[in-house]
């Protein structure tokens, strides 16, 4: 019984803790602006991303203008927010990559779809019509 009340201590002790987080600057839940915003998944569609090629987006407060990586071509444009409503304005930079053009004709279409957006801690899930249609994990730029 000792054993048991030990183990189930030192798990507890173990657990992660937002105090801790807060501590060394990590948010419970992340703010959908200043935020690197990496794809994790794409109508329903898991994203493997390289460590070379993360495909993200970025969105800043202060000018309200979107940047981001769509696999190959520069993101840029801008957004306007009203409560969890959002809608993007977005141009590209236009080169050819044959291993990723596909994913990211995909991904700058469902973005141009989105008409609602919703953070649960450090996830964004852009929708349109009600269906999740890309789905992001906050990373620190100093991940990228």
């Amino acid at each position: 019984m000792r054993s048991f009340l030990l183990l189930f201590l030192i798990i507890m002790a173990c657990r992660p803790s937002n105090k801790i987080g807060k501590l060394v600057g990590v948010p419970k839940e992340r703010s959908l602006e200043n935020t690197y915003w990496v794809l994790n998944e794409l109508n329903e569609t898991s994203i493997v991303n390289s460590n070379s090629g993360k495909l993200f987006i970025e969105l800043k407060a202060e000018t309200k203008s979107i940047t981001g990586l769509g696999g190959c071509n520069q993101i840029s444009g801008g957004y306007t927010i009203t409560g969890s409503k959002i809608k993007f304005s977005t141009a590209t930079t236009r080169m050819f990559c044959q291993q990723t053009m596909e994913v990211e004709t995909s991904f700058l279409k469902a973005l141009s779809t989105v008409t609602t957006f919703e953070i649960k801690e450090h996830d964004l899930f852009l929708k349109s019509e009600n269906i999740i249609v890309l789905k992001f994990h906050a990373e620190s730029a100093m991940d990228n």
